[in-house]
């Protein structure tokens, strides 16, 4: 991904954190109201599908698994919610201008454009570089940080640990 891209990103996500008065672990819920995005789990026949992302006009909806673990769960919002304030599109259907995306394993690939930039969108959202700096506890081990950050960020370890990778903390 090229660096303004990832400036950009960064930046929507330090907005984000700022008006909405973000703390790290915060819930999705009271941001998604604000930012008027109707959020619901359902569990899905393809336990494969972390989460759905489906726009029509104004209106959009995010769903997830609900049979998923809160964590993924979490990346998966931030994920979709990428999708949606970067501008993604993906017509499903013309006549009714109806747009789904969906985060799958797949996602996670790192083959399409834009699933990689939700996926670094999620990861910003909820593990910012400047929150996670004033974070880090240089007296302990890596691994203890990252389980210690990892709990206070509400984030699977593993993601905590790619993006400590990606901060250059390895």
């Amino acid at each position: 991904m090229q660096t303004y891209k990832r400036r950009k990103i960064q930046s929507i996500c330090n907005d984000l954190w700022d008006k909405h008065s973000l703390i790290p672990g915060f819930s999705f819920d009271d941001l998604l109201n604000n930012l008027k995005i109707t959020y619901k789990e359902e569990e899905f026949e393809d336990d494969s599908i972390s989460a759905i992302l489906i726009t029509k006009g104004m209106k959009s909806i995010i769903t997830a698994n609900a049979s998923h673990h809160i964590n993924r769960k979490r990346f998966s919002i931030g994920h979709e919610l990428g999708h949606l304030l970067l501008g993604h599109k993906k017509e499903l259907d013309i006549k009714q201008k109806e747009r789904i995306f969906y985060r799958n394993e797949i996602s996670a690939q790192g083959i399409d454009t834009d699933e990689i930039e939700a996926n670094y969108f999620s990861a910003c959202l909820l593990m910012p570089e400047d929150k996670i700096k004033s974070c880090i506890d240089m007296d302990i081990s890596f691994d203890e940080n990252i389980y210690n950050l990892s709990k206070l960020f509400q984030v699977s370890q593993a993601a905590m640990t790619l993006r400590l990778n990606n901060l250059g903390y390895c």
